[in-house]
């Protein structure tokens, strides 16, 4: 898991929120081989643009759901 923090952003002005959060999350299991990716936790908070309060609805599951498998991920490499 990795995760920033930005406060008190000002962009000219313009773009404006009191704080950001971004949040990834990986799984790479040892059982079912099919790695995983989430961004559950990402949030802004207070986000303005041009002075105009923005609510954004986030998908944190873009990659979709995890699926799993009983086989490893085969890769072909190509020359």
């Amino acid at each position: 898991m990795t995760s920033s923090v930005i406060e008190g952003l000002n962009i000219l002005d313009v773009i404006t929120a009191d704080r950001i959060v971004g949040q990834t999350i990986t799984n790479h299991p040892l059982v079912g081989y099919v790695p995983s990716i989430s961004f559950l936790g990402t949030r802004f908070e207070n986000l303005r643009i041009a002075g105009n309060p923005v609510e954004l609805d986030l998908n944190h599951d873009i990659f979709g759901p995890r699926r799993m498998t009983t086989r490893p991920t085969q890769r072909i490499l190509t020359f």
